[in-house]
C-alpha cells in the first residue's frame, strides 16, 4: 500500500465529514480536483497524489459513485455522494438547467400527462 494511501485511509472520517456536510452532492472530475487540492493539507495528502488516484480512493473506500451517462455525440462522467435522483443528475449535465414546471408537476405525482420535454 502507498504511503499516501494510508495517510489518506488515517484522514478518512475527516474527507467523509467534508462529503456528508456538503450541500453539493453531484460533483465533476474537476470539483473533485478543486476540492483536493483545497483540502489536501488538512487531510495530511502529499502534493504528488493526483485526482485520478484520488478518485479511486474515494469510490474504494467511501460512499462516492461513478456514474457514466453516454450520450449519441459524447460522454459524461459524474461522481455521486450518497443517493441522488436521476433528475438531479440530469440538471447537473449544463450550468443553469432547470425542470419545467409542468414537469415539477408530474414529478410530484399531481399530473399523469406526460410532458413532451422535461429539461429547459
Amino acid at each position: 500500500m502507498r504511503k499516501w494511501y494510508r495517510k489518506a485511509l488515517q484522514s478518512l472520517e475527516s474527507i467523509e465529514l467534508f462529503f456528508d456536510n456538503s450541500s453539493q452532492k453531484i460533483f465533476k472530475r474537476k470539483e473533485i480536483s478543486g476540492i483536493l487540492d483545497e483540502r489536501r493539507k488538512l487531510w495530511d495528502l502529499d502534493d504528488g497524489v493526483k485526482v485520478i488516484e484520488f478518485l479511486e480512493f474515494l469510490i474504494e473506500e467511501t460512499g462516492l459513485r461513478k456514474v457514466q451517462l453516454a450520450f449519441p455525440s459524447r460522454r459524461e462522467t459524474r461522481f455521486v455522494w450518497g443517493m441522488c435522483s436521476p433528475f438531479k443528475l440530469a440538471l447537473s449535465l449544463k450550468k443553469g438547467l432547470y425542470l419545467c414546471h409542468h414537469s415539477g408537476y408530474v414529478f410530484a405525482s399531481a399530473s399523469t400527462r406526460v410532458p413532451k420535454r422535461y429539461l429547459c
